[in-house]
């Protein structure tokens, strides 16, 4: 799960809640952003929403400093393997990380 990961020594704590956040806004609009055609395209994440969606990454850049400046953004490509490799993740615990190690 997403919570297990913990948080690298140069990112603030401020920043870490912020991405994770950002990832969970992207996880949760996965499925609807597919059924609406949008796989390859880049999705602009904002505030817990997905505030706009460009067809390449240099046009979300390009978007996101014109309409937020400065201020900090998330973008995700919009990849249909998303879907299965999330579950899988989920699907995976502590307990059975810990059965596969050899120690």
């Amino acid at each position: 799960m997403i919570s297990d990961l913990q948080r690298p020594a140069h990112i603030s704590p401020e920043q870490w809640e912020r991405a994770l956040r950002d990832f969970e806004t992207y996880r949760r609009e996965l499925p609807r952003l597919l059924r609406e055609g949008h796989a390859g395209r880049i999705a602009i994440v904002k505030n817990d929403q997905v505030v706009d969606i460009r067809d390449t990454m240099a046009d979300a850049l390009e978007q996101a400093e014109s309409r937020f400046g400065p201020d900090p953004v998330a973008t995700f490509k919009i990849n249909p393997l998303d879907v299965d490799r999330l579950a899988q993740w989920d699907a995976e615990t502590p307990a059975s990380k810990e059965s596969t190690c050899p120690s």
